[in-house]
């Protein structure tokens, strides 16, 4: 994992990538548990609140659970939903929208979504 502090980028959101691109290539799969919080910390010599903050996006994003006190495992793929123009989508429960720029986003529930 290479994290660098002189990029425009920061810090936790350079460790989500990292984890997010091991978890896109299949070097983390479906029901591993990702490295702790305190190994990664070690690795990068980031503060524990920054490798936090990094694994919470990826569980907002729906690619890890955190199953405390056992650790943070890497969920099944879901299939990508595209809305068209005229679609719309709702759901009974939070709707959370990952942006092209890893930016999340959450609903209440009942909240209509349209495509553009």
């Amino acid at each position: 994992m290479t994290i660098d502090p002189s990029i425009d980028r920061p810090l936790w959101k350079q460790v989500a990538d990292a984890l997010r691109a091991d978890i896109d290539a299949g070097r983390i799969k479906p029901g591993q548990r990702l490295p702790s919080e305190l190994s990664i910390q070690q690795r990068t010599n980031l503060s524990r609140t920054t490798v936090h903050k990094a694994i919470t996006q990826l569980e907002l994003e729906g690619r890890v659970e955190i199953r405390p006190p056992k650790g943070v495992f890497v969920l099944p793929a879901h299939d990508l939903v595209v809305l068209g123009p005229q679609d719309r989508a709702t759901s009974p429960a939070t709707i959370t929208v990952v942006r092209a720029d890893q930016s999340v986003e959450s609903y209440p529930a009942g909240t209509p979504l349209t495509g553009s």
